[in-house]
Parts: structure tokens; sequence; C-alpha cells
């Protein structure tokens, strides 16, 4: 349920900010968490385009609201995504290899 209240919230200041009525539907937005975090701390992105970058979504550390919803219904915890690593020219060798964050 918190998880629900910070979207909320969150879609009612970008409405304010969007010059949206407060009845007007949910504004087109990516809605998710970053981690790990530069300042140890869980905050909720709600970005809306057009995006400069994609990388603020790459999946190494970008979490969907809608995956972790889940997870926190199903499990009640999200686990950390598994993160590619390489050297250069390793793909010559197989390509980087996964490892559980």
């Amino acid at each position: 349920p918190l998880l629900r209240v910070l979207r909320s919230r969150g879609m009612d200041c970008l409405r304010a900010e969007l010059g949206l009525p407060s009845s007007a539907p949910d504004p087109a937005a990516v809605v998710g968490f970053s981690y790990p975090s530069d300042f140890n701390q869980l905050h909720m992105h709600l970005v809306v385009p057009p995006f400069s970058s994609l990388a603020l979504f790459a999946h190494h550390v970008f979490y969907q609201y809608a995956e972790v919803e889940r997870e926190l219904e199903k499990r009640g915890i999200v686990r950390p995504h598994a993160i590619a690593i390489g050297i250069e020219g390793e793909e010559d060798r197989g390509g980087p290899r996964l490892l559980d964050a």
C-alpha cells in the first residue's frame, strides 16, 4: 500500500507541475526506482518524455514500478538485477558473463 500511495502522490505532483486538473488521467511517464542509489536512499522516479538519454533506464540499475510492486507482493523483497561484467575483448571468448548482484 505505501508503494501505491507514493505513486499516487507522485502522479498528483506531476499533474500539478504539468498544469493538468486533478481529475485528469495519469500523465504518460516512466515510473520506477534506481538501485544502487548515489545517496543510499530509495526514491521513486516519474520521468516524462521526451528523453535525452535512456541511460537512466538501463536494466541493471532501473526497476520499473510494476516489477517492484509485483515482487513485493509475491516475495516481500526485490532482488537486485543481475549485472553483465566484461573486459574489453572478452566477447571474443564468449562475451560478458552475468553476476547476481
